[in-house]
């Protein structure tokens, strides 16, 4: 396997995992997870209700990465899946900023850390892509 290739599916199965640990921690104890991230305790059944909704999503979005990873045919569409979810969560904070003024130093840093891992998630769905048509792009002497 090329360079190339082990860097952009690593790139997927990092995105991946990052999306089954944060969702998984939104799901089992999201106190946790916010107040590592500067936010009040949820103290409402509804609002904890709606993190524990996100984390199970999130979490089950980066299981369907993980399973994409594992077969070829399949990996150009895990990666685009990562880094839809990613680069969106990125865009939310970013009009939420604008909107809503600067969040604490834990939530630019989520935001900066999406839009690295969507940027690369995206970045290998072309990757896959591409060497699903065109498994050797070198150009090699005819043998």
């Amino acid at each position: 396997m090329a360079v190339r290739n082990r860097l952009a599916l690593a790139a997927t199965v990092l995105a991946g995992l990052v999306l089954v640990a944060v969702g998984g921690l939104g799901l089992v104890v999201p106190d946790v997870l916010h107040e590592a991230n500067g936010i009040p305790p949820a103290d409402h059944p509804a609002m904890r209700n709606e993190v524990r909704g996100v984390g199970a999503a999130l979490a089950a979005v980066g299981g369907l990465v993980l399973v994409g990873v594992r077969r070829a045919a399949w990996r150009s569409q895990a990666a685009l899946l990562a880094a839809t979810v990613l680069l969106a969560f990125a865009l939310g904070r970013a009009v939420s900023w604008l909107a809503d003024g600067a969040p604490g130093p834990g939530l630019v840093t989520a935001g900066a850390v999406e839009l690295v891992l969507g940027t690369a998630a995206a970045w290998s769905a072309r990757e896959a892509r591409l060497g699903a048509h065109a498994p050797d792009r070198v150009s090699s002497p005819a043998r």
